[in-house]
């Protein structure tokens, strides 16, 4: 019986070895480089292009509210809420006094600019991006 067991147990390192181990920072798609932050508190605003260009690769998102229920919206457009050029990245929530994240199945590679709209004075968003 212990032997049989033994057996087992080498077959399984062998696979194991072969096989591999996934890494927990391995985000599909990504280029490998350094995750970069930016964060804003409480005011809707298109992100500045010299902050984070059009061609930057967004990962994900952080919503955080703070003494309220919060919401947020990334979009990829030119200036706040045009409607004719707007494409909806992704949106989360939190409630209050908790922090909700999203991480994209992959990168999101940014066309014209980030705008981040947010429902109260009190959410904070962090993007993160490569």
């Amino acid at each position: 019986m212990s032997r049989k067991l033994f057996i087992i147990l080498m077959v399984m390192v062998l696979a194991v070895g072969i096989v591999g181990v996934a890494k927990a920072d391995y985000i599909r798609g990504s280029s490998g480089t350094k995750v970069e932050t930016y964060m804003m508190y409480g005011t809707s605003e298109a992100v500045s292009l010299s902050t984070i260009p059009a061609g930057t690769r967004l990962l994900g998102f952080t919503v955080a509210g703070n003494n309220a229920a919060a919401f947020a919206g990334l979009y990829d457009c030119a200036s706040l809420l045009v409607a004719t050029t707007t494409y909806g990245i992704a949106e989360g929530s939190a409630a209050s006094g908790q922090t909700n994240t999203v991480w994209f199945p992959m990168p999101f590679e940014l066309q014209t600019r980030l705008v981040i709209i947010v429902n109260a004075s009190t959410t904070a968003v962090t993007v993160y991006y490569e």
